[in-house]
């Protein structure tokens, strides 16, 4: 079994043979821009700027003062959705390199600025989720929009890109709560959520719902529109019932403490404990990914040199 049939075995929880490592077993992309290049204070394709932290490490975020929407009921005179026909694929991905080695290495693309992080970025958090209440026609039709948007944009990556799987990303929750309520978002953006993650599958490619917070009310949502596995499962989720739950069935990625591993007083050990801690949490079924967001560069030397203790099951 080579290292892409191993990853694809466990995103779809189907007896792998050890542990993925993601800095060295596939090709982890992240589309800037959602795809494409941009610089760190640059535009992307719709027009949004986006800043930077001054800081800190991070995403960018759009900047203040400069937001594309202003009025939703003009959305469709204001909005210029990117012409993905215009694309010329075949030369973002010879430059990428990403059609290298198609059997054996796996692309793993996570595509940000979904169906609800689109809407706050072309408008900004507050007034897109005033939006969602005071003039709520309007705010369906331009989710909608952008979810067909999405649906042609995830087969141009499968069709042009060699994407093996693909990470739709909408962020629902802070760290305490969702943004929403759960039944605004069953009837908003699970329906919606459920054609794109359908759309993917059709084209014979995995689908993972990429969801940062506090959303563990939303994971039985993520289940029943047919993702295969949801990343970064962050420790304020009732991670434990979780994978009791779906474990058989639906994989896990992520789930490390960043916030607790990203201090000056973290040593080697405490990755090495975070690591075997997690993989005895999440992989208990064999459907884990570990994924870490570490500042101290030396650390991801000791991730993947503790990950080869889980090789063989």
């Amino acid at each position: 079994m080579n290292a892409k049939e191993n990853l694809i075995r466990t995103l779809t929880v189907d007896h792998p043979q050890w542990v993925p490592d993601m800095l060295k077993d596939f090709r982890y992309l992240i589309g800037q821009a959602e795809i494409g290049e941009m610089e760190e204070n640059d535009y992307d394709w719709f027009g949004v700027h986006w800043t930077s932290s001054a800081d800190g490490p991070g995403m960018p975020a759009p900047t203040p003062g400069r937001e594309v929407l202003t009025d939703i009921t003009d959305w469709k005179n204001t909005v210029k959705f990117p012409d993905l026909d215009a694309v010329d694929w075949d030369f973002i991905a010879e430059k990428w390199g990403v059609l290298k080695d198609r059997d054996t290495v796996a692309n793993y693309y996570l595509i940000p600025q979904g169906i609800f992080e689109r809407t706050h970025a072309l408008m900004g958090f507050e007034q897109a989720l005033i939006a969602l209440y005071e003039e709520p026609e309007a705010y369906e039709e331009l989710v909608e929009a952008i979810t067909c948007y999405k649906i042609k944009l995830y087969q141009k990556l499968i069709d042009h890109m060699g994407a093996d799987a693909i990470a739709h990303s909408d962020d629902f929750g802070t760290q305490i709560s969702t943004f929403i309520s759960p039944a605004i978002f069953r009837r908003l953006f699970k329906p919606r959520l459920k054609r794109i993650a359908d759309a993917i599958h059709e084209k014979g490619c995995i689908a993972i719902m990429h969801s940062c917070g506090k959303v563990d009310t939303l994971v039985d949502d993520f289940v029943e529109c047919g993702f295969d596995g949801w990343e970064p499962c962050m420790v304020c989720n009732d991670l434990d019932s979780l994978v009791e739950k779906h474990g058989q069935h639906f994989s896990f990625s992520g789930g490390l403490n960043s916030q607790a591993l990203n201090v000056p007083s973290t040593a080697e050990e405490d990755i090495r404990e975070e690591l075997q801690r997690r993989i005895g949490q999440l992989g208990r079924f064999g459907g884990y990914v570990p994924a870490y967001v570490l500042l101290e560069p030396r650390f991801y030397d000791v991730c993947s040199e503790e990950l080869k203790k889980y090789k063989i099951r």
